[in-house]
């Protein structure tokens, strides 16, 4: 896409996630524990279609994308008919 990430970047957010506690969990995960509408399709989601769309693949976000989908709106009801 022609954007240019500064020198050092990848070295510079590995240190970053590195600093968290190792008890920190992301706030899609908070979401999903508390049963609430997921981010999923503004971050998996857009991630896995620029990705389609420049030719890179995003494994990890595609399975993500996929086992969280079900959730994205919330907890899922049982329909017990």
């Amino acid at each position: 896409m022609g954007i240019k990430l500064p020198a050092g970047t990848a070295e510079n957010t590995l240190a970053f996630l590195k600093s968290f506690p190792p008890d920190a969990v992301a706030s899609m995960r908070i979401d999903l524990d508390a049963g609430k509408r997921l981010e999923l399709d503004g971050i998996s989601g857009e991630l896995v279609r620029l990705g389609k769309e420049h030719g890179v693949p995003t494994p990890i976000h595609k399975l993500a994308y996929a086992v969280l989908k079900p959730f994205r709106d919330g907890r899922p009801t049982l329909n017990r008919t």
